[in-house]
Order: C-alpha cells, then structure tokens, then sequence
C-alpha cells in the first residue's frame, strides 16, 4: 500500500491576551474622554476603549481607533496617528482583513519621522511583514521584517528578536530556502536560551525540529521535538503541547512506527478538542490519524475520521483539505475492496480539482487584471501630474512675461515723462534767456 506521507508543519499564532471587560471601567474611561481637555489623555483612554471593546464588539472596538485617528489628524498629532493606524493595522489582521491591514500598516510607515518611538515601528513593521507573507508577496515581507529588526531594541529586545527570527524562518520556508529557514529558527533559540526565557521556547523546539527533518536530520529533529514537548508540559502551554505531539506523531509515522505515530496524534487530538484550537489543523490531525488507521487496517476508524475531516473542510471552505480527504478516501475504498465507492469518491475528487484549477486560474486572471487597472492608473496619474507641470510651466511663463512687460512699460512711461518734464524746463529756460536778450536789446536801443 502506497503509505500517505505526512508533513511537518508549524503554524505561527498571533496571540492577544485581554482582560475581563469591565463596565466600570469603560464607564470611567468615557468619562473622562468627555471631561478632560488634555488631548494625550484622550488619545490614551480611546486606545484603552478599543482594547476593552475588542473583547466583545469588535465594530466598537475599531470605531473607538477611528476616533483616536479623526482627531489625531485634525490636531496634526503625528506620533499618536501612527499609533492609531498600527492598531487599526493589527485588528484588521487579526479579523482577516489583509487588504485593510496592508492599506493601515503601509500608512503607519510612511509617517515614521525621528520622533517616532522604536517600539512602534518595530511593531508596525512585523505586522507589515505578517500582512505581507499571508498575501503571498514573500519578498515585500522579508523587507519588512528586516526594517523591524533596526528597531528590536529594550525593553523585552530578546522576545521581539525571536518573535522576529521565528516569522523570518516561515517566510524563508516559503520562499523555498530551507537553509535560511533553519538558522532563523536557531536564532531564535540562541536568543532564547541566552536570556533564560525558557518559557517560551517550547513552539521553536518544535519549529526547528520541523525544518531538521525535513533536511533529512531526524536524529536531531526527535531531540528539539522531545525538548519542545517537555518545556510544553512543564509550563502547562496547551497550544506548543498540541504542536508538539502532533510533530512527533508526524515523525514516527515517517519513520513507519505506526503505533507511536498514533499514540502521539491522539494525545495532540485529546489537547485541541480541550482548548481553543485551529480548525484547519484540526482538520490536517484527523487526516494523519485517518492515513495510520488506514495502513493499520483499521478501515472503519479511517473512514469516519475521513469524514469528519472533510465535514471542517466543507464548513470552513478549507479546499486543499477537501481535495486532500477526497484522495485519500478513494484510496482507501480500494483498500477496503469497495471499488465502486472508489470510483464515485475519485470522481468527486477529480470533479473538485477542476473546480479548484478554474478558481484560482481565476484569481490569478482577476490579479493580473488588478494590477494591470493600477498600472494604467499610476500611468495616467504621471501623466496627468507631467500635463499640470507642463500647464504649470506655461503658466509661470506667461506670468514672467506680463510681470516683464509691465516693468518695460512702467520704465518707458517713467523715461517718457522725465523726457516731457526735462523738455518744459528746457523750454522754459530759454524762454528766460529769449526774454533777458530782448531786454537787453531794448535797453541797449
């Protein structure tokens, strides 16, 4: 039997703990929002709204942000409108609105003067990076990301340094660079141990031991995945628990130990079903589980895992899931002798790969065609702007020419009017000396 092979995946998490929303102290901060006229305080009690809101309306949430930026703006408050447009920038990150985010975060950078404090670009610039690697446009994230590494500066310097390699090895995973994968991630170990912040290390054993295995190092994998599992149980850390198990289950089942590859998938099954877990990756657990029963034989087990895989595929449009349980429930109907189930589930499977093929065939059409409309529109914009320099131009010619006339003129009527008072006085001159002569003559006679 064909064995399916399994991957080893980490996910990065963007995590935000909040406290309990208190009406006491939303009640407070509106208070004093509409009783003080310190502007510093407004701006930091509209945050502090946002923040409470966010917890159980997220529409408040982000109009509270809104308000912030309208006056931060109106008051020309660079410093607090880059905050405003970083949190604004995050939200609609973490809502899973990238276009939004990017439009926010690209507007926090490009008001980043001297006064602007490290923190904030630092985390303006990671969360662009984030925005840019879930968009696909891996360079523009690596830009990012390495602008954000200027500014990892204290206090908590080693938390975001290895926040920063952590993100750095995904995108470079991506990117197809494995190698540079792997020594972000060690990076952020060394950053990690070297500071004591044990705590926290649990999710990049897990990682680095990933990307050793997939560079066909899986003595050193088991070693940073065993490491990743015990740091996990030691600080009761559910989420790197059911990463860990689940990475262990990956590696026993590449190296053909179905039972341990099981034991592990379970335990990782047992920790997300108890806690707020992903439901994608919930989705890719059962179908290892599914793909180990299968070789097990255990046909029956299989094919209601396949099922209850492809149900959180078909609710939450997880595609590549569908496609993924389709495959592998064709296989194992044949397994099971069930040919014409096999042939229906494969037809299915065939019938979905187009649709998905079209879809994003698609999407990179309508893309293409995006980014042809934004090009014709930069272009007529340079030309538009070329147009109004050149009117400028002209403009200002015309302009010079009329001011340069009016000067001649001013000068020759000014020249001209001496010249006619010069030629009075002349006449008048002689006139007198017409006079005296005649005088003269008379007086002479």
């Amino acid at each position: 039997m064909k064995r399916i092979r399994t991957t080893c995946l980490f996910v990065f998490f963007a995590v935000y703990i909040w406290a309990q929303p208190s009406t006491k102290s939303i009640d407070s901060l509106k208070q004093v929002v509409s009783t003080t006229n310190v502007e510093t305080v407004k701006y930091n009690s509209w945050l502090q709204l946002s923040q409470l809101y966010l917890q159980f309306d997220t529409s408040l949430s982000l109009t509270y942000l809104h308000i912030g930026l309208d006056n931060a703006r109106l008051q020309k408050n660079i410093l607090y409108e880059t905050e405003f447009l970083s949190q604004l920038g995050t939200l609609h990150f973490t809502f899973e609105n990238n276009d939004s985010a990017l439009y926010y975060l690209t507007a926090c950078t490009s008001k980043f003067d001297n006064g602007t404090p490290p923190r904030l670009m630092f985390e303006c610039y990671i969360q662009l990076g984030n925005a840019y690697w879930k968009n696909g446009d891996f360079q523009k994230s690596m830009q990012a990301l390495l602008k954000a590494e200027n500014y990892a500066n204290p206090p908590d310097e080693a938390l975001k340094r290895s926040q920063l390699y952590y993100t750095m090895g995904g995108v470079m995973m991506d990117l197809q660079q494995p190698e540079k994968a792997l020594e972000y991630c060690k990076k952020c170990i060394t950053v990690l141990e070297q500071n004591n912040l044990t705590q926290h290390l649990s999710k990049n054993y897990s990682s680095c031991g990933a990307l050793f295995f997939m560079l066909g190092k899986p003595a050193e994998a088991l070693a940073l995945f065993n490491k990743g599992l015990a740091l996990a149980i030691k600080f009761s850390d559910t989420k790197s628990y059911t990463q860990a198990t689940m990475n262990l289950g990956n590696y026993y089942n590449e190296m053909d130990n179905l039972d341990s590859a099981l034991y592990f998938y379970n335990l990782s099954r047992i920790a997300h079903l108890k806690s707020t877990h992903t439901d994608q990756q919930y989705a890719s657990l059962l179908l290892n589980i599914a793909s180990v029963l299968d070789q097990q034989k255990k046909y029956n087990e299989a094919e209601l895992l396949y099922f209850q895989a492809d149900s959180l595929a078909m609710k939450y449009c997880f595609t590549r899931t569908k496609l993924s349980t389709k495959k592998y429930l064709a296989i194992l109907y044949t397994h099971m002798g069930q040919w014409e189930k096999a042939y229906r589930t494969l037809e299915k499977y065939n019938q979905l790969k187009d649709s998905v093929t079209n879809e994003e065939s698609n999407k990179n059409t309508l893309e293409l065609e995006q980014k042809f409309n934004v090009t014709q529109k930069e272009k007529k914009i340079e030309l538009l702007q070329k147009d109004n320099e050149k009117q400028q131009v002209i403009k200002n010619a015309f302009i010079a020419v009329f001011a340069l006339t009016g000067i001649i003129g001013i000068i020759l009527f000014w020249g001209f009017r001496n010249r006619g008072r010069l030629n009075k006085q002349l006449a008048e001159k002689n006139k007198i000396i017409h006079d005296e002569r005649n005088r003269a003559i008379r007086s002479e006679q």
